[in-house]
């Protein structure tokens, strides 16, 4: 696994109670996992949440792997679709993401204290990843987020 913190942005549709101190997408690549019900990232309910992973350079994506909620409600976690590639994601966009290639998907549903891997079917050449749990009145949250890759280019 590798996790490049200060190459790697990350924003996302929503935030929980908007309060990025206690939710906000960050937590989800901090390589810090938490044991209690803060400082992981967490989506309000809303259609198709998504978080994006912007890189400082790009990198071949085999997959993702994701430590799901430690504290509960781990099954929450379903539905989910990871896209990657070259083509950033608008802050604003809403409804169900299609740009960049398709690296798979895990139906769920996930179970609390567990990881979750998602291995793309081909590598990726990708300057972005994008997480979209893709639903009605979904929530997406990520403990932590590692990035499956070969090398970067």
């Amino acid at each position: 696994m590798y996790k490049w913190c200060l190459e790697i942005d990350a924003q996302s549709s929503s935030i929980w109670s908007d309060n990025a101190a206690k939710w906000g997408p960050k937590y989800a690549i901090d390589g810090l996992l938490s044991h209690t019900s803060t400082q992981f990232f967490h989506s309000r309910p809303e259609d198709n949440p998504w978080l994006q992973l912007s890189f400082s350079q790009t990198t071949i994506l085999t997959g993702v792997v994701i430590t799901n909620r430690l504290d509960g409600h781990g099954e929450r976690l379903k539905d989910v679709i990871v896209r990657a590639g070259l083509r950033p994601l608008d802050r604003s966009f809403r409804g169900i993401i299609k740009i960049n290639d398709k690296c798979g998907m895990f139906e769920g549903p996930g179970e609390t204290d567990k990881l979750h891997t998602i291995n793309c079917s081909s590598p990726i050449t990708a300057k972005y990843v994008t997480v979209q749990s893709v639903g009605n009145d979904a929530i997406l949250q990520i403990n932590e987020l590692d990035i499956l890759s070969g090398n970067r280019k």
